[in-house]
Order: structure tokens, then sequence, then C-alpha cells
């Protein structure tokens, strides 16, 4: 791409994921809203779709594609910062919560199993660059994960603009299926964050 032309990125939430350590699939609920969002998403002419190699973002990638007519292009870069089960954690799931709490709040701190939320951020934005540089046009969809969005989201606007635009996304997260819009014309800026209006 030429770097002077304006992109415009949006980074899809996976939709709802079974509530199982490891890998899980989506559920059926979240394959609905999957392809809710994939029929909005349709209405708009696609250059590129990337995903993070995690089953739920896959599976939600892969609705999305059959809808917008994209191949999906998987980027290891863009998955979440700690993913439940992605290591053995013999403490369980409050510990889980724990580390992940500990490592939104203090962004070098770096989990058992997983990456810093600094870390997370930067190779996010290392990989929506790629992304961006590498399509063929100016309409690119990333498919990927709460966390890691919000950790690129803090390392690109800061946290005080992330607050402005979408008060409670760093405590809260990203709700399924939610879409981040951002725009790049020498520089990144968000137009919007975490919109679920599509949904209905």
């Amino acid at each position: 791409m030429n770097p002077d032309t304006a992109i415009e990125l949006v980074i899809v939430q996976h939709a709802l994921a079974r509530p199982e350590p490891g890998d899980p699939g989506l559920t059926d609920t979240g394959r609905q809203a999957a392809t809710t969002t994939a029929r909005f998403l349709a209405r708009t002419p696609w250059d590129a779709l990337y995903s993070s190699p995690l089953r739920r973002a896959l599976e939600t990638a892969a609705v999305i594609g059959d809808a917008c007519h994209l191949e999906t292009t998987v980027d290891d870069r863009l998955r979440e910062r700690i993913n439940w089960g992605s290591a053995p954690q013999p403490q369980g799931w409050d510990t889980f919560l724990a580390e992940w709490n500990r490592s939104s709040e203090q962004r070098d701190w770096v989990p058992t199993a997983g990456e810093s939320s600094e870390a997370t951020g930067a190779r996010m934005l290392e990989a929506i660059s790629d992304c961006v540089a590498n399509a063929v046009g100016p309409h690119v969809l990333v498919v990927s994960h709460a966390g890691a969005t919000v950790d690129l989201l803090r390392t690109l606007l800061g946290d005080d603009a992330v607050e402005a635009v979408a008060p409670g996304v760093i405590a809260d997260g990203i709700p399924n299926c939610a879409l981040t819009r951002l725009a790049f014309d020498r520089s990144w800026r968000a137009e919007s964050i975490a919109r679920t209006t599509h949904l209905g």
C-alpha cells in the first residue's frame, strides 16, 4: 500500500466461545452473532481478512470470510495476551483471573502463561501495521481478542484517550462481536471502540 493512502481497519472481537479451557470453539449463540456481524460487514467491500490463530477467532473469521468473499490470513501476533489453558494452570480459574487483572493494572508485569500488556500491545501494533502494508486495498478486517485489542488501544492512544472514547473498556473489556474501527492517515486514530449497534 502507498503510505499516503488512508486506511480503514476494523478489529472484530471474536464471537462467544464455549466456557472451556484450552482452545474452545464457538457456542451456537456465538455462531449466530458471528453471522449477524458478517452480514453487517458484508455491506461494505473489504480487501483483506486477518485472524488470530485461536479457534474462537478462526471460527468467527470463517463466517465473516464466507459473507465477505475473503480468504483468512492467520497471524500469530493477533492472539490473546493470556489464553485460558494455553499452558498448564493447576491453580485454576481464580488464579487465571488474578493474573489477568494484575497484568491489566501493571502493564509491564508478565503473567505465568502469556505476555505483559505492553508486549501484547506492541506485537498487535506491529501486526496491524503489517496487515495494512500487505493489503491490496485500503479496507482491512482483523479478528482478534478483547485483551489484545485493549492492549493495542492503550499503546496507540494512551489510557485517557481510550477511556474518553469508550468509558470502562479497559476494566470491562470488549463485548463479543464488537467492532473497533481504526483509521490510518500518517498516524493511527480510533474512529470508534467496541461498537455493538450492528447486533441490534
